[in-house]
């Protein structure tokens, strides 16, 4: 058995780039694993008390409807009000209906699904991105407004914000109106037996997924608190909050929230501040959902050529019109 060894002259910069984090995130685990050990364990717990009970029925049902042809009839029934809406085809509408009910990464998945079936084109996937980005109901009413923020009507805020900046987001990436010809959704039928089979299979793999990215990304979390540069971020941030009068207790919250969502809305919750604060930061990170929520979609939306700047780009937006339409309604609306 030969072993080749790749010459680091003939490895690209982008390859270079990437090794630097791997190394750190290596060297960190020999250096003290039982420390990290329990940072997987927590991002597991985080996940399995959190997320888990949230995402799985919806990604078994997406599949399931998906498989026994519905979404081609969604389809159909949507095709006029997301032309007319975001100049997209029909499967846009079961896109973003199933992004809404189901969370991350459902819409990204499905993108990705559809494109594979050339329902959609590389472009159209594009733009349908900018819309179909959302976190599910029950992970903003359940998780994060009834066990996180211990207040159910902040969480409903919370809802309505992030579903209004999903919707209103599309209109800003909708682009030129365009014929589209590819938006007829043709599946092979499919038996229920099999139908049920492999959405059970194809949700036990996603949800799996997505537990180990809240898993890595809390280990990441930590080791960049243990090497000090989250702490250096969290110090500008409390020079920020400072500046506009608020609790410099968001920090922490703030930025772990750009690297793991739920572990960040924890640490907002945790920052003894108002509620009517704590909502629209909130409303911020659920919208934008870190870097592992933007990994995870990634990894699906690359294969449609959508570029990662321009996800990045959308999600901010996203989430500033949610982080302003929670603070107008947090203003009007008592908590």
């Amino acid at each position: 058995m030969s072993i080749f060894i790749l010459p680091l002259h003939t490895i690209t910069m982008k390859k270079k780039l990437l090794l630097i984090p791997i190394l750190i995130i290596m060297a960190a685990l020999i250096i003290n694993p039982a420390r990290y050990i329990r940072s997987i364990n927590e991002g597991l717990m985080i996940f399995a008390i959190s997320v888990l009970p949230a995402l799985f029925p919806f990604f078994f049902f997406t599949k399931l409807l998906t498989a026994l042809g519905v979404a081609g009839n969604i389809s159909y029934y949507m095709q006029k009000p997301v032309s007319k809406l975001y100049n997209s085809p029909g499967p846009a509408g079961y896109i973003l209906i199933m992004s809404i009910m189901s969370g991350y990464p459902i819409g990204a998945k499905l993108i990705a699904d559809f494109y594979d079936m050339n329902a959609i084109t590389s472009k159209e996937a594009k733009r349908v991105s900018a819309f179909t980005s959302s976190s599910g109901p029950l992970f903003i009413l359940g998780t994060v407004g009834s066990s996180i923020l211990i207040n159910y009507k902040a969480g409903l805020i919370i809802l309505i914000s992030h579903y209004l900046a999903t919707l209103l987001n599309g209109f800003i990436y909708r682009g030129k109106t365009e014929a589209n010809t590819l938006s007829a959704i043709k599946l092979p039928p499919v038996g229920y037996d099999k139908a049920l089979s492999e959405s059970v299979y194809s949700a036990i793999i996603s949800i799996l997924t997505v537990g180990s990215y809240i898993a890595l990304f809390n280990l990441i979390g930590d080791i960049l608190t243990d090497i000090k540069l989250l702490p250096l971020v969290d110090k500008g941030l409390e020079l920020l909050l400072n500046l506009v009068k608020l609790p410099p207790t968001l920090s922490c919250g703030i930025s772990y929230s750009l690297i793991e969502m739920t572990r960040g809305c924890i640490y907002l919750s945790q920052s003894g501040a108002s509620i009517k604060v704590i909502a629209p930061l909130v409303a911020f990170s659920v919208t934008f959902g870190g870097l592992g929520i933007a990994i995870q979609s990634l990894t699906y939306l690359t294969k449609c050529k959508v570029p990662p700047l321009y996800y990045i780009t959308t999600k901010l937006s996203q989430s500033v019109i949610a982080f302003v339409i929670c603070l107008l309604l947090c203003l009007v609306i008592p908590l």
